[in-house]
């Protein structure tokens, strides 16, 4: 017997853009927020917290955009061999 692993992985490939303009970085931060926080009774946004604070948040950020080409998935959830269904 040898051990095994459930697995699941996904290999994405495509094209990386890098995002340091800090207009540009804010903007998506922002969109990204929005888009999170939509669904809560008040939501928080990035205006709400003080503008240092954002300004250094945004400075640790490394933004980037995958323009993706190609995606593949491959999952192992068993020791066990899948056997084939009967047909009747």
């Amino acid at each position: 017997m040898v051990p095994t692993w459930n697995y699941v992985v996904v290999h994405v490939r495509g094209t990386l853009s890098w995002h340091d303009d800090p207009a540009e970085l804010r903007a998506i931060v922002e969109a990204l927020t929005a888009a999170h926080e939509a669904a809560r009774p008040k939501p928080w946004a990035v205006s709400d917290a003080p503008e240092d604070f954002i300004a250094a948040q945004l400075a640790a950020i490394t933004g980037f955009t995958l323009a993706i080409e190609t995606i593949e998935g491959k999952w192992k959830m068993s020791q066990t061999a899948r056997r084939p269904i009967a047909k009747a």
